[in-house]
């Protein structure tokens, strides 16, 4: 994988009673390549003690491409 631009991390969870998921945008680094020694941070994300599913979406370009790419996490509890 070559160096990363345009990153967006999004992350949703569900509300009871509604087919709408609530969801934060990050995307204070749009730039990450290999070498980075930091990790990736951002404030923390209120998720509800009733909340069932937790989705974060994750798209990029690889730096100098016009091509997207995604890749979608789904966390469940019962």
């Amino acid at each position: 994988m070559n160096d990363a631009s345009d990153v967006r991390i999004e992350l949703f969870r569900d509300e009871k009673n509604s087919t709408s998921k609530y969801g934060i945008v990050h995307s204070e680094r749009e730039i990450l390549n290999r070498d980075d020694k930091e990790p990736f941070y951002f404030a923390n994300f209120p998720l509800s003690e009733k909340a069932k599913k937790l989705e974060v979406v994750i798209t990029w370009k690889e730096k100098g491409s016009d091509r997207s790419y995604q890749e979608r996490f789904t966390f469940s509890q019962d």
